[in-house]
Formats: C-alpha cells, sequence, structure tokens
C-alpha cells in the first residue's frame, strides 16, 4: 500500500480535485492537471483552511445579513483554490486561483451551514470543515383567532381570548397580551397591544379596540363573606397581625371579587376568594363586593379590623422615701397604692392591680416587701412593675403616771363597780384616759370632804 507522500504531485492534484468535486466545486481542467503533473513541486502537506464570521456573536440569531470569509494557507506548493457550499440554499462558491480568501455574504433568512475546504498547489486537499451562520430578519407573526377588534361586550362578561405569537425562522422568545380573558371590569372604551419578539430581536406590535357596556340586570348578585384568622377577641382588638379572607358563592359562579382598604386603590381578583393579613396597628376599614358571571353584583360590605401591640403606660403611685430609702409603712397601717394608667390604642382596662386583685400593701408583719402591680389594655397588652418597701414594727403606746391617792382614800378606780367597767368596755372608749380622769375626780372629792371636816 502505497502512502500519499509516495504519490507523484498529479495523483495526489487528481485526489483532491476528486474531494473538491464531492463537495460540488468542478474547479480543475485538464490542462491545469498536465500542468501540476508536469511541473508541481513535491508537496504532501494539506492547506489549512478557516472560517471567520464577521459578527460579535456569531453564535446567535442575526437580523441583517452577515459576511463571512474563508481563508487558508500552505506552507509549501501554496493554496490552489477554496471552495464552500451552504447547504441550505445548495449554492456553492469558489475562489479564483491565486486570491487569498473566499468571501460570502449570508443575507436570505433561516441557519446557514458552510461546508469549506481547499487545495494546494499539489493536489493535497483540507479536510471539509463547516460553519453556521444564522439570519432571520423577517418580524413574528400575531394570530389573533378571537373576534375582539371593535367588538361590543357587556361589564364583568366571560370572553375568551385566543391568540398566539408565530416565527418559523429563529422561534418566539415572547408573546406578551392581556392573558386569556379579555378585561371587562370597566365601561367605556378600551385597547390592549400584543407584542410578539422572536429570538433574533425582531418585534411585531397588534392593538385591538372594544367596548365594555353596563350588563343587563339579570337577578341578585353573589354572596360575599369576610373573615379574620384569628376569630374577633370580645373587646374586637387584636394584639397582633390579623389573616383576612374574602369569599364570594354564586349559582352562576363568580366573576371577581373586589376590595379596597382605608378607602384607597380599588383591587380586585378573578377567583373566588382572596386572602391577605393586615399588619398595621389601629383601625383599618376593608369594603368588599363581588360580581357574578351574569354582571350582577353583590351588596358592598365593611370589616373593620383594630389592632394594639403596645403596651399601656403605668405609674405606681404609693408611699415614697427619702435619700433613696425604700418607701417605709408601719405594721398594722392601711396603705392602698395607686396608679396613673395610659392606653393610646384599645385603651385601659385595669390598672394597678396586684397578683390578688387588689390594691392593699400587706403590712401584717415586719420586712422588706415587694409587690407587683400590673395594668392592661382592651387588647390583652399587659405592663407589669415591682414596687418595694418595707414594713417597721409599730410605735409602743406609753401609759401616762396617775397620782398616788393620798391615805384613806380609794383609788378611783377601784370605787368604780363592775357595772361602770362594763359600760366603759361596751363604748369602746379607751380604758387607760378615763381611769386617769376618774382618779383625778375622785381626788378633789377627797380633798373637798377634808377641808369641811376641819374645826373652824
Amino acid at each position: 500500500m502505497r502512502h500519499a507522500r509516495d504519490r507523484t504531485p498529479a495523483a495526489r492534484f487528481a485526489m483532491g480535485i476528486a474531494l473538491l468535486a464531492v463537495m460540488g466545486v468542478p474547479i480543475a481542467t485538464p490542462a491545469f492537471a498536465a500542468e501540476v503533473a508536469a511541473d508541481g513541486p513535491d508537496d504532501t502537506e494539506p492547506p489549512v483552511a478557516t472560517a471567520v464570521v464577521h459578527t460579535t456573536e456569531p453564535d446567535s440569531w442575526h437580523r441583517s445579513a452577515v459576511p463571512v470569509s474563508i481563508t487558508a494557507t500552505d506552507s509549501g506548493s501554496g493554496v490552489r483554490a477554496i471552495t464552500a457550499t451552504d447547504t441550505l440554499t445548495g449554492r456553492t462558491y469558489t475562489a479564483a486561483v491565486g486570491d487569498l480568501a473566499l468571501d460570502i455574504l449570508v443575507d436570505t433568512d433561516g441557519a446557514h451551514r458552510l461546508v469549506f475546504g481547499a487545495v494546494d498547489a499539489a493536489g493535497n486537499a483540507s479536510g471539509m470543515q463547516e460553519v453556521t451562520v444564522r439570519v432571520d430578519g423577517g418580524e413574528p407573526v400575531i394570530d389573533m383567532r378571537s373576534a375582539v377588534d371593535g367588538a361590543v361586550v357587556e361589564q364583568h362578561s366571560v370572553v375568551p381570548l385566543d391568540y398566539s405569537c408565530v416565527d418559523a425562522v429563529s422561534g418566539i422568545e415572547r408573546c406578551e397580551g392581556p392573558g386569556d380573558l379579555l378585561p371587562t371590569r370597566f365601561q367605556g372604551s378600551h385597547s390592549f397591544t400584543i407584542n410578539a419578539v422572536d429570538n433574533s430581536g425582531n418585534t411585531a406590535l397588534r392593538s385591538f379596540s372594544y367596548t365594555v357596556v353596563p350588563a343587563a340586570e339579570s337577578g341578585t348578585g353573589p354572596h360575599v363573606d369576610a373573615t379574620t384568622s384569628p376569630a374577633p377577641p370580645p373587646s374586637g382588638w387584636f394584639a397582633d397581625s390579623v389573616g383576612v379572607r374574602i369569599a364570594a358563592a354564586d349559582p352562576d359562579g363568580v366573576n371577581s371579587v373586589f376590595w379596597r382598604i382605608d378607602m384607597g386603590e380599588v383591587q380586585a381578583t378573578e377567583e373566588d376568594a382572596i386572602e391577605f393579613e393586615i399588619v398595621d396597628e389601629g383601625e383599618t376599614v376593608i369594603d368588599y363586593w363581588a360580581y357574578d358571571l351574569a354582571g350582577d353584583a353583590s351588596e358592598t360590605g365593611r370589616l373593620v379590623v383594630r389592632i394594639d401591640r403596645t403596651a399601656p403606660e403605668l405609674t405606681v403611685v404609693g408611699p415614697s422615701g427619702t435619700n433613696g430609702a425604700l418607701p417605709t409603712v408601719r405594721v398594722g397601717d392601711r396603705v392602698e397604692l395607686a396608679g396613673d394608667c395610659r392606653d393610646a390604642g384599645s385603651g385601659v382596662a385595669w390598672c394597678a392591680r396586684t397578683a390578688t386583685g387588689g390594691t392593699v400593701l400587706d403590712t401584717s408583719t415586719p420586712g422588706d416587701r415587694s409587690v407587683r402591680v400590673s395594668a392592661g389594655d382592651a387588647a390583652g397588652n399587659t405592663t407589669l412593675v415591682d414596687f418595694a418597701y418595707r414594713v417597721e414594727p409599730a410605735a409602743a403606746v406609753t401609759a401616762p403616771e396617775v397620782p398616788a391617792a393620798p391615805a384613806g382614800v380609794e383609788h378611783a378606780s377601784q370605787t368604780v363597780d363592775g357595772g361602770r367597767e362594763r359600760t366603759l368596755a361596751a363604748t369602746g372608749w379607751d380604758a387607760g384616759p378615763v381611769a386617769v380622769l376618774a382618779a383625778t375626780a375622785a381626788l378633789v372629792g377627797a380633798l373637798f370632804l377634808l377641808a369641811r371636816r376641819r374645826p373652824a
């Protein structure tokens, strides 16, 4: 078996010509073949062919013609011919003898696969290579199959939209329109636009106009309810965020549900229920209504949501200490705490309440004490304040001294019969001062009697 380097120049050239013929490139002539066979150099290395696509993104789709340059080099006998075939169009391009490059302008739509190669003067042929150039200069097509342009429809009626965007060359990147249903929520003249963009960047726009008129009354509207999660507490005030659900039901089917918050922008959904969350403190007013598929409207409902996350302010009013010392009370004293409570949200529900539910301090025994005082609002938020105080023993009570009675005079307390003592006890008077007064009166009477018994 003979190798390519052992073949004569004429034989190698014949092989190259055969290769180009397979590619559909008739470039050789009998005279040229004879010339190469007689005078061609002894060159066994094939040429090297390269294609350059003159665009910043050669692998992308292009909206206009794309130039392509195919070059070849040969360090031996030199390049004899460059050829390329466009497999999409079937067109063949050939560089004349002596040209340094084969320039091709791809200017028709489609994915063009260029198969190219080269032959040197010794008849050596390069391997077959290929490059793909994509061109799409045409706009995509918008196909509207629904008869909506110029149509007159009833408010809240259901009008399906059937349309599509098509591009047979590069394909559709996006197709933007109003969706599957014609918007019929509001009366008056309306229009919408469908925008199509293909993968080459070509765009197409189509606009359609229609008119929405009032729907004829056909019956009652949907039944609409608004509920909260969790359920409202007895006070009507929530202590945290509240979930709201608005749901509509109608035998004819629900077309749309509407709502607005604090008289703001009207919002709508084509579902028969909507859920959202109220997070702001204070009072939030939600109005809601719905339409059925026949165009009938429900009554407008109202839901008020009240939220208060802020605990009340509490200032405890009670005995006060001096120089940083604890407030001091005596055993047995009756000391009642008071409180200054404020709440700007749901309002004060209770103020200055202790754990026992009362406001009187425990002064039964001496010692340092602390009592927890609380205040709460209608939403259930509470504030706690610890009030510390000291209970000291009660002061000792010293009875006044009673003067000694003169000789022969009995003590007044001894002359009082038992009936008097019981009477004093029953009246609740303090026996000590009364006894002193009685003894004094008895002493004065005794002195008076002695003075009268003395001889003149």
